[in-house]
């Protein structure tokens, strides 16, 4: 009986372990996805801001994306 009780312990450790390597995966994935996204994001916005500007006065600006 108690070798059942600590396989089981054991079982359950183990998937209690996986869960958190999986939970730890996708969490550094997500912070991946989110530092991609935002690199988009603020370029879209640096563009038309740029092209907003331009509208705005009629000139030309050279456009710095960093």
């Amino acid at each position: 009986m108690a070798s059942n009780e600590n396989s089981d312990q054991a079982a359950r450790m183990d998937a209690m372990q996986e869960a958190n390597e999986n939970w730890d995966r996708q969490a550094a994935i997500n912070a991946e996805d989110e530092e991609r996204l935002n690199g988009v994001f603020c370029r879209l916005f640096t563009y038309f801001r740029y092209r907003f500007f331009q509208m705005l006065s009629g000139e030309e600006y050279e456009l710095q994306l960093h």
